[in-house]
């Protein structure tokens, strides 16, 4: 007869350095790693863009949605599309959004192949903008992506009966975003794009401002003020620390393994279902910020 002290504790750490077990296994936490916002200084400097789509088809033949959001003063512009086309995109860029709202010196957008083929990036270069793209499969670092939510949300209040009715909807949800008082910048986007005061709902029944109130700002002091305030907020979210997550800071040399996203392939046999979802390891070789390494 023998005994193993502290077997459990030994069990433990052995299956804590198991190669394959940190490979298919799943972490029961999250590791909290800092993120940097996106904090243009004016307009136009960064203008988000997406797809929302396809949807049933509305009048006219459209199923996509082009969404343009200049990501400092949150204006929306929504364009339907009949195709999700680069050539598309870019008529509506040169046609109405640069005359008419504001010319972007950065578009940021997602990999897809409208936006990643060489007529794109050659014809944004063509019109002195540059072309960025956010991090693969984190669809959330691109600001456009939280315009989606609150598309989908109209849609599925007023179009639930008829949901071919969708392009008639379009204005009046561009009007309720860009008429809507951001609480981040303290302005509403028109304010911010084009400057003016936001109208009052209740002005026909309130009584005016007293005389020698304070006459309106201008579009340069919305655009300080503005900036003020998001730079405070965006310091409070990397302040606030997330529950049920650990802080993680890589360091130069650490192993780390890398989450993949398997395809599945019938003609193969293999399915994503049965492929370890993680790879590596890999080592930490330069550290670009606290996110990207």
């Amino acid at each position: 007869m023998f005994r193993l002290k502290n077997l459990g504790r030994k069990v433990r750490k052995l299956l804590a350095i198991c190669e394959t077990c940190q490979k298919v296994k799943h972490p029961n936490w999250k590791y909290d790693v800092e993120s940097r916002p996106h904090l243009p200084e004016r307009k136009g400097q960064l203008v988000s863009v997406d797809f929302y789509g396809p949807v049933p088809q509305g009048r006219g033949g459209v199923r996509y949605l082009f969404v343009c959001l200049d990501v400092f003063t949150k204006y929306v512009k929504l364009y339907p599309l009949k195709s999700a086309t680069t050539k598309a995109c870019l008529r509506r860029l040169t046609d109405d959004y640069i005359p008419h709202v504001v010319k972007p010196e950065m578009i940021l957008s997602d990999h897809g192949t409208q936006y990643t083929s060489s007529p794109w990036v050659r014809g944004l270069e063509a019109l002195g903008i540059r072309a960025r793209y956010s991090p693969i499969r984190n669809p959330q670092s691109n600001p456009a992506e939280r315009y989606m939510r609150e598309i989908g949300k109209a849609c599925r209040i007023y179009c639930e009966r008829n949901h071919r009715k969708w392009p008639e909807l379009i204005p009046h949800i561009e009007a309720w975003l860009n008429k809507t008082n951001s609480d981040a910048a303290g302005f509403t986007p028109d304010e911010m794009m084009y400057g003016g005061e936001a109208p009052r709902l209740f002005a026909d029944v309130l009584p005016a401002f007293p005389e020698g109130e304070a006459e309106p700002l201008t579009l340069e002091q919305n655009e300080i003020r503005a900036f003020a305030r998001l730079n405070k907020r965006a310091e409070e979210r990397i302040k606030r620390k997330k529950r049920g997550q650990r802080k993680w800071q890589p360091a130069v040399g650490e192993a780390v393994l890398v989450e993949t996203h398997h395809v599945s392939d019938s003609n193969q046999g293999v399915t994503h279902k049965f492929m370890r979802p993680h790879e590596g390891p890999f080592w930490i070789t330069r550290i670009v910020s606290p996110s990207i390494f």
